[in-house]
């Protein structure tokens, strides 16, 4: 199975779930490349810069792939087989995938994929994983944090976790 979805191109057959278990793509890619810092974001379609903002995408806008509930610029796609219907991961960022399915990837993304950069490195933990090391079911952002955490800028522009 190939470990990682690019940003730029369209389908990607990813292969054949060997053994059951929840699917992780880590890392960001950017949807357009002319306005990097406010279009680079990670497998839920959410970005870390301060001027990033989630572009939703209305259900009856059928230029994007998928247009279901919760879609939104930038987030991963995900369907088994090549004619299957395209669902995202959840709000944490994951799906659970069955033994033997046919993954095809790809970014939520109409405006042509030319000016698209970066990929998601993709991972499944099984419940054997799960069960050996708990923290590898956590999904994290780049920062090594979970998804969710916050972050403001300090002085020289670098990103601060904002403590609870």
């Amino acid at each position: 199975m190939k470990t990682k979805v690019y940003a730029n191109l369209e389908w990607q057959h990813i292969g054949t779930v060997k053994e059951a278990g929840n699917l992780y793509a880590d890392g960001e890619w950017c949807f357009n490349t002319k306005d990097r810092a406010a279009r680079t974001c990670n497998s839920i379609g959410r970005g870390r810069s301060g001027n990033y903002y989630i572009i939703k995408i209305n259900k009856d806008d059928n230029r994007y792939p998928y247009t279901g509930d919760n879609a939104v610029v930038g987030q991963l796609l995900v369907r088994v087989g090549e004619q299957g219907m395209p669902v995202p991961l959840d709000e944490v960022g994951r799906l659970h995938v069955e033994a033997g399915w046919d993954l095809w990837l790809r970014i939520n993304d109409d405006f042509g994929l030319s000016d698209n950069d970066g990929e998601l490195s993709l991972r499944i933990v099984t419940p054997k994983m799960a069960a050996y090391d708990p923290a590898r079911t956590n999904a994290t952002n780049s920062y090594g944090d979970p998804i969710g955490t916050q972050y403001t800028r300090d002085a020289a522009g670098n990103y601060v976790k904002i403590k609870p």
